[in-house]
């Protein structure tokens, strides 16, 4: 069953469970990032439509639409990679089983891990894209969004730049793993960029909300 389908107190067992290895920072960030976009969507109900919004010159209801349709969709992808996180991890743990049970032998096993390695990487990596994207698409919001919601949207910003961080976090973890040089300076690059545009987003962001 997808983690999504749990309830929360479900999810946070899961999480808090003793004997469980997932799902655990991976999954918590995309959730954390998810409820970040939907306290965006929460203000872009209330702001679409209502008639301080009809009042708004066309090109800046056509930002918030096309903000609010990307937002949405990134949501979509984010609780999508709640479960591919717990997916990923999980065939971390079989390769290292299968190898202690001896069903693998060491190249058996090097081969299996570097595959499991990378796809453990990539979905955070993934996790972080997708905090960005959403973040990037907030302008909008905190510009012309209801003035009741700007608490809304500040921890909106708040929680998808954790999301984002903590996504980073398991990349930098993880990077150490990969054995091609090449793509590991790509993905550090990568990771750089993220992080730097993430932070200056932030920082924006919540200075505009709290004009």
């Amino acid at each position: 069953m997808s983690l999504m389908e749990d309830s929360l107190s479900t999810f946070l067992k899961k999480v808090s469970g003793t004997k469980n290895t997932t799902p655990a920072a991976g999954s918590v960030s995309a959730l954390v990032a998810s409820l970040g976009i939907s306290l965006a969507v929460l203000a872009g109900n209330l702001t679409i439509g209502r008639q301080k919004y009809m009042d708004l010159p066309e090109e800046v209801k056509k930002d918030l639409k096309e903000s609010y349709e990307g937002i949405t969709s990134a949501n979509q992808r984010l609780n999508e990679l709640i479960d591919e996180d717990k997916r990923a991890y999980d065939q971390v743990i079989s390769a290292f089983k299968r190898h202690k049970e001896g069903k693998t032998d060491l190249k058996e096993k090097e081969r299996e891990l570097e595959q499991a390695d990378k796809g453990a990487l990539e979905v955070p990596l993934q996790i972080a894209r997708e905090s960005l994207k959403a973040l990037k698409l907030m302008e909008p919001f905190v510009k012309y969004g209801n003035p009741n919601c700007r608490a809304d949207l500040a921890v909106s910003v708040i929680n998808l730049h954790a999301g984002l961080e903590g996504a980073l976090a398991i990349v930098a973890s993880n990077l150490k793993n990969l054995k091609e040089e090449e793509e590991k300076v790509q993905k550090h690059n990568e990771w750089d960029k993220l992080k730097l545009e993430g932070k200056q987003l932030r920082k924006e962001l919540l200075e505009k909300v709290q004009e």
